[in-house]
């Protein structure tokens, strides 16, 4: 619905009224064109109020945008395009928006809660919760929302989920907050909740760009794909030129093999932002996919600082690295990725096959090791371990690994588990001599475990000495079947008298029965009770 003030006017005087109005007008001389630049910046200003209510979010920026050309001096049309920045994620002009809609006239008390979405946009938590904390009451709800991402973002995402909890609560029409929670619990792997959150989101806005695509991000969670496809284009009609709903809605239909539709869509999200480096990392994908991996690694460089850091970038420069048969520079960005992601078993696998291929059997080893050490690891990750025990010349304990890949049998899933065996831990204590952080290999979980009733007698112990310690320091080790390995400490003790020739062996662990300090042999894992 749109306001024209020349509309009331007509009715009153009809129109030969108008006709002397407009002499009365013309004899103004310089006062006519202001009039007429306010009533027409307060025309765009309903324009825009009414495209943003209907979910037309970029439209409105537009409308805002021409408000305050019409009338600079108006600090409504700048705190409504600051508003309506703020819908589309621009934090940096919403609060030079806000500056300029201060600075003519706009009352700072009610810009308190739009300055606090504005510095969380920019990264500024803390600013955001000093803005949020001033906000009057009539503003509260959407200052709540703020300052609880504010405080998940400094890291206390438990108190942030009770306020938008809460807030949900109080007033379950809120969509803003509805969105807010469900990323929240996106972000924190409660997706049950995500998607229930993102349900009463489209219900409380039908019309909210971001209720679409969170609704449309947890349907691909929940049911796949091609299930998730319509939100997004829903999403997308309500703003098509919202570009995170664009890059979301190209991944999806490259995932699901529409290349083609993907590329259309990469296309339009560059056409609202030039130079988006997530625009460019879904072109590289596509270049990767196709075959060419001399497109895929110039225009994935184009990004630049844009994408460092990010998982997905960094798994795409390493698998293009190993498939130009550059194995060491490829194991640069997989060893960042793991060391950001412990769990990313392809990661894993992938980092594995770098070392082996950059002559780095014994880091290969370690690194696919908590992989291997599952339950339902599969022929590939134990054929990577075996040929990283083979190249180290341990060809004894890389024959059981060859005899469980043909076998093909998988077992259940389990927990995963990342590095805390012992020989990883005396490789850090190693590497860093005199950490006090590096040189205890200790684990607290083990304690935990080993203190539970009827748990110590179910597990092999055995003495072992602890590396980077005074010589008949010992420690126990324990393994669960199927799991890493753990050490505990015990006081010093002298070494157990066994006959030199004798050899303790269970659930991967060889040690030789001679004086402390000696070689610590790993074997593939056992099944032992």
């Amino acid at each position: 619905m749109t306001c024209n003030p020349d509309r009331s006017i007509r009715a009153l005087l009809g129109a030969g009224g108008l006709g002397v109005v407009a002499v009365a007008l013309a004899s103004l001389g310089g006062v006519l064109p202001a009039r007429a630049d306010a009533a027409d910046a307060q025309t765009k200003i309903a324009q825009a109020l009414a495209q943003f209510q209907a979910g037309h979010w970029t439209a409105a920026r537009d409308r805002a945008r021409a408000a305050t050309q019409a009338d600079p001096a108006s600090g409504f049309a700048q705190a409504v395009l600051a508003r309506t920045q703020l819908a589309l994620g621009d934090g940096a002009g919403a609060q030079g928006s806000l500056d300029a809609a201060t600075k003519a006239g706009f009352d700072p008390a009610r810009a308190h809660q739009l300055y606090a979405h504005a510095r969380l946009l920019q990264g500024d938590a803390a600013g955001a919760v000093a803005q949020a904390d001033r906000t009057p009451p009539r503003y509260r709800g959407y200052a709540m929302t703020i300052r609880a991402q504010a405080v998940a973002a400094s890291g206390d995402v438990r108190a942030a989920l009770s306020t938008l909890e809460a807030r949900v609560a109080a007033a379950p029409g809120d969509a803003f907050a509805w969105v807010a929670l469900g990323r929240m619990r996106q972000d924190a792997g409660d997706m049950v909740g995500a998607i229930n959150a993102g349900a009463a989101a489209v219900r409380a806005d039908p019309a909210s760009p971001d209720a679409l695509r969170l609704r449309a991000q947890t349907m691909r969670a929940q049911y796949g794909l091609v299930a998730a496809l319509p939100w997004f284009e829903s999403a997308l009609a309500r703003d098509p030129y919202a570009h995170d709903t664009l890059i979301d809605y190209a991944a999806t239909l490259g995932d699901a093999g529409r290349s083609r539709d993907m590329l259309a869509a990469v296309r339009r999200a560059m056409a609202v932002r030039p130079g988006s480096p997530q625009g460019l990392y879904l072109q590289s994908v596509l270049a990767a996919r196709a075959g060419d991996l001399a497109t895929a690694r110039s225009v994935l460089d184009k990004a630049g600082r844009g994408l460092a850091g990010v998982p997905g970038a960094l798994l795409l420069s390493g698998s293009i690295g190993l498939a130009a048969g550059e194995a060491a520079q490829a194991a640069i960005p997989l060893r960042e990725l793991v060391a950001r992601q412990p769990t990313n078993i392809t990661a894993r696998k992938l980092l594995a096959l770098a070392l082996l291929q950059s002559d780095s059997a014994r880091e290969a080893f370690d690194t696919i090791l908590p992989v291997a050490s599952r339950g339902d690891v599969d022929s590939y990750t134990l054929l990577l371990a075996a040929r990283a025990l083979e190249r180290i010349g341990d060809r004894a304990n890389a024959a059981p690994l060859f005899d469980r890949a043909a076998a093909l049998a998988r077992g259940r899933s389990g927990a995963f588990a990342t590095g805390e065996n012992l020989a990883t831990l005396a490789h850090g204590a190693t590497a860093a001599p005199g950490n006090p952080a590096a040189a205890l290999p200790i684990s607290a979980r083990c304690r935990r475990a080993a203190m539970r009733p009827g748990r110590w007698r179910r597990h092999r112990r055995w003495p072992m000495p602890i590396p980077d310690r005074p010589p008949h320091s010992w420690c126990w080790v324990m393994r669960w079947p199927g799991q890493g390995g753990w050490a505990m400490p015990r006081p010093p003790m002298p070494a157990p008298r066994r006959p030199a020739s004798t050899k303790r062996r269970c659930c991967g662990w060889s040690m030789p029965a001679t004086a402390p300090g000696s070689a610590i042999r790993r074997v593939p894992p056992c099944r032992c009770s």
